[in-house]
């Protein structure tokens, strides 16, 4: 009865052939019914063939892992794939493009002439890339990239020569950091949101505030507290101004108060300093799921934030604030454009 050699004896079968150069007769008599002469020949060719397009040599054991000769042939040679998989990933845009996109924009044209859909996502998928949901954030409109422009010119890091770093100093900017943070990711559970908030700037990171989304009954009470709140300090503020106009009225001076000199504290926007060039460098997301499993509770969620940002380097803190700069003049260079990140920003 015949039946299939095994990747074990075809490589023997080559080995013997090639290497040893034993006789096809003399080979094809270990295997009586399974193999002929002509079936022997066709094989040796077949090994050498595929050996000699996949660039390596008989002794590497791909060759023989599946009968050679069945099914069609690859589509693409290793090097054509890795520089589609060079060239997916090689800046945001190409990143960021759905595969029919790509296809239709002939991405891969001087690469492989013709290509398809499935073809080039079952190159990605073989090299490890998992295909993600694209994203929703809008691009920036002209409008928005011209006044990010101007505000990069404004807050440029170089006064004099480029590099120089005399210009606009981003240490001395407070910067936010707010993430949404979600507890409770068993499927049928009900998923609370919270809204994770702290602030920091150069050699200072100060504590962090998780906000919870209040429920209908917590709103109630809270707003009923508010209320009277509100109208105890209404009621007390009534009555510090009837005693105070009352005391300007006997000193005969009504507008002795009729302007107030205020100082604003010159606070960081978030939209005017962070859009664009914020790539979240407080709490990351992929560092809380790595070391945590899904939060359960709204206090699980709370303190494993909270511990994120309490271990988190001031070291670190620092090593982002000194690379706004740089990027700060990559915005300038590409005149406001956000299509420059060489990352996953």
């Amino acid at each position: 009865m015949r039946r299939e050699l095994t990747p074990v004896e075809r490589a023997f079968c080559a080995g013997a052939c090639i290497v040893g150069q034993a006789k096809l007769d003399e080979v094809t008599a270990l295997f009586p019914n399974n193999l002929s002469k002509s079936g022997l020949s066709r094989l040796i060719s077949r090994i050498k063939q595929r050996a000699e397009d996949a660039q390596t040599l008989i002794s590497d054991p791909i060759l023989y892992e599946t009968e050679l000769g069945r099914g069609r042939k690859e589509l693409c040679s290793q090097n054509q794939k890795n520089r589609i998989i060079e060239l997916v990933t090689s800046d945001r845009n190409h990143r960021e493009k759905e595969p029919w996109q790509a296809i239709r924009d002939g991405d891969f044209e001087e690469i492989v002439p013709k290509t398809s859909i499935s073809t080039f996502e079952n190159i990605m998928y073989d090299a490890g890339y998992a295909r993600r949901k694209p994203g929703w954030k809008p691009k920036l409109s002209p409008d928005e990239e011209n006044r990010r422009f101007l505000w990069a010119l404004h807050h440029n890091p170089d006064k004099y020569a480029y590099g120089d770093g005399e210009g606009f100093d981003f240490r001395q900017v407070a910067y936010s950091d707010e993430t949404p943070a979600r507890v409770g990711e068993q499927r049928g559970m009900q998923r609370s949101w919270g809204k994770f908030y702290g602030i920091f700037t150069y050699n200072y990171k100060g504590p962090c505030v998780i906000y919870e989304r209040e429920s209908p009954v917590k709103k109630s009470l809270n707003n009923a507290v508010l209320d009277a709140e509100n109208t105890e300090r209404r009621t007390r503020t009534s009555s510090a101004q009837i005693r105070s106009r009352a005391a300007l009225n006997l000193l005969n001076e009504p507008d002795i108060n009729g302007r107030w000199s205020t100082t604003r504290t010159q606070y960081t926007r978030k939209d005017d300093y962070t859009r664009g060039i914020k790539s979240r460098c407080g709490i990351d997301r992929r560092q809380i799921t790595r070391y945590y499993q899904p939060s359960t509770t709204v206090e699980e969620c709370k303190s494993q934030w909270k511990y994120e940002w309490d271990i988190l380097p001031q070291a670190t803190i620092n090593k982002w604030i000194d690379g706004i700069p740089e990027v700060v003049r990559r915005i300038i260079s590409h005149g406001g454009k956000n299509n420059f990140h060489s990352g996953g920003g």
